[in-house]
């Protein structure tokens, strides 16, 4: 985590000195999303996200679940009895 407050820093002190820092900017931030520390970061940000929408999902469904009862899916009409005059 360090390394991405120092990269932050640095990009703001960047910008002020002219676009020859902003290059060594651009270089260094290669070499970040290159390194290993970075690619694990990211790859835990991806399990992470992956577990939450599976929880998400699996949470929707059973409230969809819960929200169809049997007693809602009696008071369903059959198709047959649509009025379909209009």
């Amino acid at each position: 985590m360090g390394v991405f407050i120092g990269f932050v820093v640095g990009y703001l002190f960047g910008v002020s000195n002219g676009p020859i820092d902003l290059e060594e900017i651009s270089e260094a931030w290669q070499e970040i999303k290159q390194s290993e520390d970075f690619q694990a970061f990211m790859a835990g940000g991806a399990m992470m996200a992956r577990q939450a929408l599976d929880s998400g999902a699996s949470a929707v469904a059973e409230e969809a679940a819960a929200a169809v009862t049997i007693d809602a899916l009696q008071r369903l009409k059959p198709l047959d009895s649509w009025d379909t005059s209009v």
